[in-house]
């Protein structure tokens, strides 16, 4: 595995996650930008709404006892100072909801796998079957976002997505009086009927961050992140003179790591908001692979192997949010993973030979998800 390519790409990232906070423009801080719920109110003095004031309204204080002080009301200046005291940051809001969440969907769609051949024809001009030929589709799974902020400017945050249940199949007849010869894995040549093969695939994602907001555009997160990619590849062979064999191989790939990146704010006006996030990190990854070969016999032969290495994992999100009202909020974005360093069925399927028997794994693997999202947000 090219270590170093990770390791610049990794590098890349966060090059450019510093350059664009750094290069962020001078920040406006009018009120105008925000929905009325969050501005500062003033309320009207008391003495200058009543033409007089009752004596039992006023107290004397002496030199040794000072004056009581006057109770602070939770829409008051001094409790907006108070609600964003200790914070360290520029904001220009006042008293930000405890928690929130968004509750939604993402809509993805893998990319497909490289084009190093799986099935190999014995005459020259058929086909070559490789991972690449079986696109996968979109597909949907839940994305849920559960925050608690500790002032305006620090919180806290849990998200999970996935993308389980991908599935990408494809079937060949080519009829009992013209058999084709194709070699597989281990196997062959064999005079094929037909064949089909089926190919699945799932992601998983939890991600841990801490967001300190440093300004009104621009948010810093570090955080943890875990993800989990399975595959699984099988061919059905039929064979000339009603035979059957099976070829079928399992990856599964567990990443655990951390991850940095920013969240800039580029537009925000009104109820409108529309803003970018950038995450990245480098991954300890745990990787397996199982073989299985059910020959013609019916006898089945089984192997597989297992390895640890690194690998990385950069996310770019393109998201705009809508107030509905004070409490709920519509989103929606476009979002980008890839995930470089995993090890997938199809390339361990190119990769089976009599040598190896099947006792093999390649941890250089690649895969890009992208798709949309979309989420309501409640705040409270």
């Amino acid at each position: 595995m090219k270590i170093s390519f990770r390791t610049l790409a990794a590098t890349s990232m966060l090059w450019f996650i510093a350059t664009a906070a750094i290069a962020s423009p001078t920040i406006d801080c009018s009120t105008s930008n925000y929905p009325e719920w969050n501005e500062k109110t003033t309320l009207p003095s008391a003495t200058a709404a009543v033409p007089f004031i009752k004596d039992s309204a006023v107290e004397l204080a002496s030199d040794d006892e000072p004056a009581k002080t006057e109770a602070k009301g939770e829409s008051s200046d001094s409790s907006c100072q108070e609600c964003n005291s200790g914070c360290g940051c520029d904001i220009n809001y006042c008293c930000c909801p405890k928690w929130y969440v968004d509750a939604g969907a993402v809509i993805l769609h893998r990319n497909r796998a490289e084009t190093d051949a799986i099935m190999r024809p014995v005459t020259i001009g058929l086909p070559v079957i490789s991972g690449h030929d079986s696109p996968f589709g979109w597909n949907g799974d839940l994305d849920i976002t559960v925050g608690y902020r500790m002032n305006c400017c620090d919180a806290v945050e849990v998200r999970y997505f996935g993308d389980t249940g991908a599935d990408a199949n494809a079937a060949v007849d080519f009829g009992v009086g013209t058999p084709e010869d194709f070699t597989i894995a281990t196997g062959g040549p064999f005079s094929l009927v037909g064949f089909s093969l089926d190919y699945q695939t799932d992601l998983h994602s939890i991600e841990i961050n801490e967001r300190h907001t440093m300004t009104d555009d621009i948010t810093f997160l570090t955080g943890f992140r875990y993800l989990e990619v399975d595959e699984d590849l099988r061919f059905d062979l039929s064979i000339l003179g009603s035979q059957f064999a099976q070829y079928a191989w399992s990856d599964n790939n567990h990443l655990y790591g951390g991850q940095i990146g920013t969240d800039l704010a580029l537009w925000n006006n009104g109820p409108l908001k529309i803003n970018s996030v950038f995450k990245g990190g480098l991954y300890g990854v745990q990787s397996d692979n199982a073989y299985t070969n059910q020959t013609i016999l019916g006898t089945f032969v089984r192997n597989g192997a297992a390895e640890s290495d690194v690998a990385f994992v950069g996310e770019i999100d393109l998201l705009s949010t809508y107030s509905i009202c004070r409490h709920v909020a519509l989103r929606g974005g476009y979002q980008l993973l890839w995930i470089d360093g995993v090890a997938l069925a199809s390339d361990a399927a190119s990769q089976t030979n009599p040598g190896n028997g099947g006792a093999v794994i390649d941890t250089n693997g690649q895969l890009f998800y992208h798709g949309a999202t979309v989420a309501l947000e409640f705040t409270w």
